[in-house]
């Protein structure tokens, strides 16, 4: 067990790189930090960022919530006050997409993003910064613990959120499944997907 000391503050969300070497990290002192886990050492700070407008009054600025490798690994993209593309093997500046999300994550061959907000369910082209498409949020709109992610590389999307747990078409956004029935109250706890991305599970509160 190995205990790294970077952040001023909470850590909000950390991804492994594709070859397992490196760490990234976010956190609620509005950091980026990139470590080696093979020298167990912090290597720098990857971006720091100032509070800037809201895009929507209930948005936690500049808290940095989500961080997500590509998966050739020379990109890292995370949000902040808006989404961000940081390169772990220099030291460019960040590059800001004109969007806003709580979670993102890649398409498996690197060529897109998808992301959520407040809102609505989006796919975005890391290259152009355009919105591929946009699906509205269900009944109780996404938050900050929302995960989202691929599964079977890249042949649907999943979501799980208060709503329970949708998958997606990856083309369109559109709902093709859904648990649990509508007359189920409950309160999703924690979340994830299976290393091949085949399994979902979920722990949740049943009212």
């Amino acid at each position: 067990l190995r205990f790294f000391g970077g952040h001023t503050a909470d850590v909000t969300s950390l991804d492994f790189s594709p070859d397992g070497r490196l760490l990234a990290t976010g956190g609620a002192d509005a950091t980026v930090q990139l470590w080696d886990l093979e020298e167990r050492r912090l290597v720098r700070p990857l971006a720091w960022f100032e509070p800037g407008p809201k895009p929507f009054p209930d948005a936690m600025l500049p808290r940095v919530g989500g961080v997500s490798f590509s998966p050739r690994g020379d990109e890292i993209a995370c949000t902040a006050d808006g989404i961000w593309l940081l390169t772990p093997s220099s030291r460019s500046l960040p590059r800001r997409l004109d969007h806003w999300a709580y979670s993102l994550a890649w398409a498996p061959d690197g060529e897109y993003l998808i992301g959520c907000h407040t809102g609505s369910l989006f796919s975005l082209d890391p290259a152009r910064g355009d919105v591929r498409w946009e699906q509205s949020a269900g009944r109780y709109g996404y938050h900050p613990q929302t995960k989202i992610g691929f599964l079977e590389r890249g042949a649907a999307v999943y979501v799980m959120d208060a709503d329970g747990i949708s998958i997606r078409d990856p083309l369109t956004g559109r709902v093709t499944w859904t648990w649990p029935p509508d007359q189920i109250d409950w309160s999703p706890v924690v979340g994830g997907a299976s290393r091949d991305a085949g399994v979902l599970s979920m722990a949740m509160l049943s009212d």
